[in-house]
């Protein structure tokens, strides 16, 4: 009762993030392991930005052999990858995006260390999650949490799944997801 931040609708109600996702961290790939190219790309923290799978920047892949030997790693349609690593006390990092079954159709992808991985448990909106998961609300929770020495950020699971999450009907978290996808064009334009 003490950590409910606001009021929410009735039809809404409060969980905890790993109530509904559960959490898959990356894989610590050596450099000595790349090869020239593969089906099998690795993402890192440079393939991450919010909403966006930047397979060009600096791509890196993976042998059959080793993507067999480590497929619990790999990325599957309507995950959510988080970058978890970044620069203390800037805020350049947390950027989260869905992943589109078009993104999968090209390669298989693979998490790497400090990529952290959100899969659905609960049958909520992949989308809205990751929208919700851009509020400031959210956010500020976020780094209050960050570790880390001299000029790196580091962000946590264990913090991050404990986070408090107003829980709209699925219904609801649809109409959510309609609404912003038709108002960001229009918040685009006045930023321009």
């Amino acid at each position: 009762e003490e950590e409910i931040p606001f009021e929410i609708p009735a039809s809404w109600k409060w969980v905890r993030l790993r109530d509904l996702v559960s959490f898959c961290g990356g894989f610590a790939y050596k450099s000595t392991s790349y090869v020239d190219e593969s089906n099998n790309q690795i993402i890192r923290l440079g393939n991450v930005k919010n909403d966006n799978i930047l397979l060009e920047t600096n791509p890196v892949f993976i042998s059959d052999e080793l993507a067999e030997n480590t497929n619990k790693y790999e990325i599957l349609a309507d995950d959510i990858l988080f970058t978890m690593t970044g620069t203390r006390g800037k805020k350049d990092y947390f950027y989260t995006t869905v992943v589109g079954e078009e993104v999968l159709k090209k390669k298989k992808l693979y998490l790497n260390q400090r990529v952290g991985c959100f899969r659905n448990l609960y049958n909520i909106n992949m989308q809205w999650l990751s929208l919700f998961l851009k509020a400031d609300c959210i956010t500020t929770q976020i780094f209050a949490t960050e570790t880390g020495t001299a000029n790196q950020g580091n962000i946590g699971s264990d913090n991050t799944m404990a986070l408090l999450i107003p829980l709209p009907p699925l219904a609801e978290q649809k109409r959510i997801v309609v609404k912003v996808e038709e108002m960001l064009p229009y918040c685009q334009q006045l930023v321009k």
